[in-house]
């Protein structure tokens, strides 16, 4: 739960900031930033793979190399449900707030993302639950002391003597990702009356 929280969290933000700057800015990085947010994932996990093994940091074998290998092989749905929010959302409010005096990052955390929130927290959502059942990047980068959910039921699978421990620890991951799926629908129901 903790590396796809962290995920879904620093994928949302990431996103997010590569739409807006695709989309609500004349950088001339910009084609390069939405080609790049939309390698496909497994080119990215495997270049991923190859680039924190020779780095200097000391990232690999910890949680937090997990948590960059999910940020950046769902970075493509990310960017897409964020950009097409983006690309929904009107810019004259965001520009007004500006020429009134105010600055444009506060412009963007009082106008815009008040307006995009649906779209952000589904991303969020999404993302959080795509991480909660990614395998690949696991399978990569996982080592005896950074193992998830999703790799010990897969280690309990193969191993073939423990297949009820591995149908019980799904059961409760298939709980979990059900109350995930469900209550962001329970919420947006109540609050869709309310122009939420």
């Amino acid at each position: 739960m903790v590396v796809s929280l962290l995920a879904a969290t620093a994928g949302t933000a990431l996103a997010f900031t590569v739409g807006y700057i695709v989309y609500r800015t004349r950088s001339i990085a910009r084609g390069a930033l939405e080609s790049v947010s939309m390698v496909p994932h497994v080119v990215l996990a495997i270049g991923l793979l190859w680039t924190w093994l020779i780095m200097p940091l000391p990232v690999y074998g910890t949680l937090w190399i997990l948590v960059i290998g999910f940020v950046v092989v769902q970075m493509p749905q990310g960017f897409r449900g964020i950009a097409a929010s983006i690309r929904a959302t009107d810019r004259d409010l965001e520009d007004s707030a500006v020429m009134l005096g105010a600055r444009r990052g506060r412009a963007i955390v009082s106008i815009t993302l008040p307006l995009m929130r649906a779209a952000v927290l589904s991303t969020f959502m999404l993302l959080l639950m795509l991480s909660m059942r990614e395998l690949t990047v696991p399978l990569f980068l996982y080592t005896t002391d950074t193992q998830l959910l999703s790799i010990t039921i897969y280690d309990q699978f193969e191993n073939g003597g423990t297949l009820r421990e591995a149908s019980a620890t799904a059961l409760i991951y298939c709980a979990i990702m059900f109350l995930l799926s469900y209550l962001p629908r329970r919420l947006g129901a109540k609050n869709g009356g309310s122009g939420v």
